[in-house]
C-alpha cells in the first residue's frame, strides 16, 4: 500500500492562525464538555433514528403542551433539541478537517520516523570509525531499548491535549 508523500511546509504564522481559529471555535462554545469514559458510556446516544424521534417528540410537545405535566420543562427540551441540531452541523463541518489533520500528521510522522531511522543507521555505522558519534548513536539508540518483557520503550508519546 502506498501512502502519499507530503512535502510541504507551514509558516509559523499559518500554524498560529489555525490555532487561533480553533481557540475562536472554543470561545464560541464555552459550554463544551470533556466527558470521562464512564460518562460517555452512561449518556444516551443520539443516532439518526433517535434524532428523528427527538424532532417528532418536540413537535408533539409543541402541538400538545397540555398533555405534559407542569414539571416537564418544555422550554429546556426545545433548547436542547435545537442546540443538538446546531452542534451536529458544526460537528459535520469540523470532523472531516480533524480527520484530515490526523491522517496527514500520521503520514508525515511516518515519513519523519523513517528518515530518522535511516539517519540512526548511518550514525551507528559512522560511530564505528568516527570519534564523537558513539554518544549520538547511544542517544538515538535509546528509542529502541527493550524492556524486560521485550517491549520496545517508546521515547516519544503523543500528548493527549
Amino acid at each position: 500500500m502506498t501512502i502519499p508523500n507530503v512535502s510541504e511546509t507551514l509558516s509559523q504564522a499559518d500554524v498560529d492562525a489555525v490555532i487561533l481559529a480553533v481557540k475562536g471555535i472554543k470561545a464560541k462554545l464555552p459550554f463544551g464538555l470533556s466527558l470521562s469514559a464512564e460518562q460517555r458510556q452512561a449518556v444516551s446516544k443520539l443516532g439518526t433514528k433517535s434524532a428523528g424521534f427527538v424532532s417528532e417528540a418536540l413537535a408533539a410537545a409543541e402541538l400538545h403542551p397540555d398533555i405534559l405535566p407542569a414539571s416537564f420543562d418544555k422550554a429546556e427540551f426545545k433548547k436542547d433539541a435545537e442546540l443538538f441540531e446546531q452542534l451536529l452541523k458544526i460537528y459535520l463541518a469540523v470532523a472531516p478537517v480533524a480527520e484530515m489533520i490526523e491522517h496527514t500528521t500520521m503520514a508525515v510522522g511516518g515519513e519523519a520516523f523513517s528518515a530518522a531511522r535511516t539517519v540512526y543507521k548511518y550514525v551507528k555505522t559512522g560511530a564505528e570509525t568516527t570519534s564523537g558519534l558513539q554518544s549520538v548513536a547511544a542517544k538515538l539508540g535509546e528509542r529502541f531499548k527493550q524492556t524486560k518483557t521485550g517491549e520496545i520503550v517508546a521515547a516519544i508519546k503523543p500528548s493527549a491535549g
